[in-house]
């Protein structure tokens, strides 16, 4: 199964470019990306959890879960390497960009 995700796409611009505009402002922000939640990291970290050639149920999320909900160990085990692969690669791609920016505007300290 193909990756979701819209390619070349960067999801976090509009976030960095609130930050910009409300920087002088109170605020509360809450960022929540999905990207933890579509089971496509990119292969470089999946590698890191688990072989990426070794496809499971054609690595359908939907599929690993019905099959994890109906005991088979293996979509299961999948299915949690592929989510901790894509949580890694959102903590390795959008924290670190959206922690800088908070720096860049003096902003990490509030």
């Amino acid at each position: 199964m193909q990756a979701s995700r819209t390619s070349g796409a960067d999801h976090l611009a509009p976030t960095l470019e609130w930050l910009r505009a409300h920087a002088d402002q109170r605020f509360f922000l809450f960022v929540h990306t999905f990207f933890v939640h579509n089971y496509f990291p990119h292969r470089e970290f999946l590698a890191r959890q688990d072989d990426p050639d070794a496809v499971v149920a054609e690595d359908d999320p939907l599929t690993l879960g019905k099959l994890a909900m109906e005991g088979d160990a293996t979509a299961l085990s999948r299915l949690k390497k592929l989510y901790a692969a894509a949580l890694n690669e959102v903590d390795a791609t959008l924290i670190p960009r959206l922690l800088r920016e908070l720096d860049a505007l003096h902003l990490a300290d509030d």
